[in-house]
């Protein structure tokens, strides 16, 4: 059961970088009918297939070590960088999907200790979930928002600061009766072939890998709220706490 789950948790994850491998390879094809005039377009092209191809190849690391349970390595990052990044690598998907996106990323946020792939497989699945949420909207709305906020950890039960990033839709939300169940694995709402219930399940994993939690608000009819905890980190003030 734990390698079937594995091997469609690889599957899963690598379908949003092989898609954009595919398209951006198809764009350059299409290019080479005029070398010269698009040699500019060519370049940009191949450099997002080489970027989308290292971050597939860091996608099977991450899940390799997710799956032995290794203790990930971590390091200084920038939430606000890394929602920066998704939303720039989304801006044609969104745009053709014409959702309307809201963006209020809170000034001198600290940083956190995690890895930025791991973490950008974290809101680029809850995004995207939000994504295909509002499928049927007229008036698409995602709305990401950062902000510190204390909070008691539930392991130690002793008040830290956190990072809260609250990605918001306006779609069809999440029955209460299933709220209970969406970190699963291989739970989904989706029809036979759409999903096979891996991505908040990983999502769940990797933010708890990073001594984070998850809260989750949804309605029917009127959208979901993931608001990911993450433990702020402050470089001087961490030092301080660790001379005698």
């Amino acid at each position: 059961a734990s390698l079937g789950e594995m091997a469609a948790g690889i599957g899963h994850e690598l379908t949003q970088p092989l898609n954009a491998i595919l398209l951006f390879a198809r764009n350059s094809v299409h290019c080479l009918n005029e070398p010269t005039v698009n040699r500019t377009l060519l370049k940009e092209n191949l450099q997002v297939i080489i970027d989308r191809a290292k971050k597939a190849s860091s996608i099977i690391k991450s899940l390799k070590s997710l799956a032995r349970k290794e203790t990930p390595n971590t390091n200084p990052v920038e939430i606000n960088q890394i929602l920066t990044n998704i939303l720039q690598f989304l801006d044609s998907q969104l745009t053709l999907s014409d959702i309307e996106v809201e963006l209020d990323l809170g000034r001198g946020i600290p940083q956190t200790l995690g890895h930025d792939v791991r973490l950008e497989q974290v809101f680029l699945n809850i995004i995207q979930n939000g994504i295909q949420a509002m499928g049927d909207v007229e008036e698409p709305h995602l709305t990401i928002k950062t902000y510190l906020a204390n909070n008691i950890d539930p392991e130690s039960f002793t008040e830290k600061e956190y990072i809260v990033t609250a990605i918001s839709d306006n779609g069809t939300g999440i029955d209460p009766e299933v709220q209970g169940k969406i970190f699963d694995p291989f739970f989904t709402t989706r029809e036979v072939g759409l999903g096979m219930g891996l991505g908040l399940s990983i999502v769940d994993r990797i933010v708890r890998s990073f001594s984070g939690f998850i809260k989750v608000k949804s309605t029917p009819g009127q959208g979901s709220c993931f608001s990911v905890y993450l433990p702020a980190y402050r470089k001087g003030e961490s030092d301080a706490q660790s001379q005698p």
